[in-house]
């Protein structure tokens, strides 16, 4: 069974967000955020606005992982 990995966006409680997916066998996350910021900053803010806009989730999609089946994710929410 693939590894679930919980990425949590946004500095505060207004804009925190979590989004989850499986990444692919090898995909190491530490690098990939590494090379989304270098992309951020050296592709995104140089090209804008011919280059769109990715969240860090979208970046990790467009790389090949995808979102847990209904039956790999279970999440409870405590009130």
């Amino acid at each position: 069974m693939p590894k679930i990995t919980a990425i949590e966006s946004g500095g505060d409680w207004n804009e925190a967000s979590v989004d989850y997916l499986c990444l692919p066998n090898g995909m190491n996350i530490e690098d990939e955020h590494r090379y989304y910021k270098f992309w951020l900053t050296n592709v995104y803010d140089v090209m804008t606005p011919i280059v769109k806009y990715q969240t860090f989730t979208e970046w990790l999609t467009s790389k090949g992982a995808t979102e847990p089946e209904e039956d790999e994710l279970d999440i409870f929410y405590e009130d």
